[in-house]
C-alpha cells in the first residue's frame, strides 16, 4: 500500500478517535449531570425563583414557585414602574385557580386548567436523545453567579433541547439550571434575555402555599 494511503488513513483514525473523545466525554457530563439531579426532581418540597431580564425594554419578571406535596403556588411578578402587576395561580391537585393584580385592580379565574411546573425540563429523555446533544452542543467549564457550572451552548439548528442562540450555565455539583441566555441574534450580542435560577429545598411551608383570600378579588 502507498504510503501517502497509509498516513492518510492514520490521519482519518485519529481524527475519529480525537472525535470519539470529545463526544464521549461531553456524553458523561451529560449522564453525570442528569444523575445528580435525579434527587431534586423527585422533591415533593421546593422553592424555585426565575428572574427573567429582557436588555431590549429593561422589563424584569420573577416566577417564584412554591411546591408542597400536591399544592402548589406560582407568583408572576412584572416590576414595571408605569404598571406593574402579579398573577398567582394556585393549584391544590384536582383544582387550579388564578388571582391577578394589575395596577391595583384584582381579579380571578376559577377553574381555568391544569398547571404544569418541574425542577427542569432541559436534559434529553433518552440515551439517543444525550448522544445527539453530546455531538452537536459546546460544553466548557466556567464560574457563574459564584458556583461552579458548565457553560452549554448549541452549535446548530433545531437538533438538541437547547436554542441555537442560547446558553446555558448548569450547576456542576447539582445538576441545576443557574442562567440562561437567549440572545435575539449572536450578531446583537446587547439584545438578550437573562434569566438566573434561585432554589431551595424542604424549606416551603403550608403559609408559602396558601390560597388568597377570594373575597378580595372580583370574579
Amino acid at each position: 500500500m502507498n504510503k501517502k494511503i497509509k498516513y492518510f488513513i492514520i490521519v482519518i483514525i485519529l481524527i475519529l478517535l480525537i472525535f470519539l473523545i470529545l463526544i464521549g466525554r461531553k456524553l458523561i457530563i451529560i449522564e453525570n449531570l442528569k444523575g445528580s439531579i435525579n434527587k431534586y426532581i423527585t422533591s415533593n418540597n421546593y422553592y424555585v425563583k426565575s428572574s427573567n431580564y429582557n436588555s431590549s425594554n429593561g422589563s424584569i419578571i420573577n416566577i417564584e414557585t412554591y411546591n408542597k406535596n400536591d399544592i402548589q403556588l406560582v407568583k408572576y411578578t412584572h416590576l414595571n414602574e408605569d404598571n406593574p402587576s402579579e398573577i398567582i395561580v394556585y393549584h391544590n391537585g384536582d383544582t387550579t385557580n388564578s388571582y391577578i393584580d394589575v395596577g391595583g385592580e384584582k381579579t380571578a379565574k376559577l377553574n381555568f386548567g391544569e398547571l404544569k411546573t418541574s425542577i427542569s425540563n432541559i436534559y434529553p429523555k433518552n440515551i439517543y436523545q444525550d448522544i445527539i446533544m453530546a455531538m452537536f452542543s459546546s460544553i466548557t467549564s466556567e464560574e457563574c453567579n459564584g458556583k461552579q457550572c458548565y457553560k452549554i451552548s448549541n452549535m446548530t439548528k433545531d437538533i438538541t433541547s437547547i436554542l441555537p442562540n442560547e446558553i446555558l450555565y448548569i450547576e456542576k455539583d447539582t445538576g441545576l439550571e443557574i442562567k440562561r441566555i437567549n440572545y435575539n441574534d449572536l450578531d446583537e450580542p446587547e439584545n438578550y434575555i437573562s434569566t438566573s435560577f434561585e432554589y431551595q429545598f424542604n424549606t416551603v411551608t403550608d403559609e408559602n402555599v396558601k390560597e388568597p383570600n377570594i373575597n378580595e378579588y372580583t370574579v
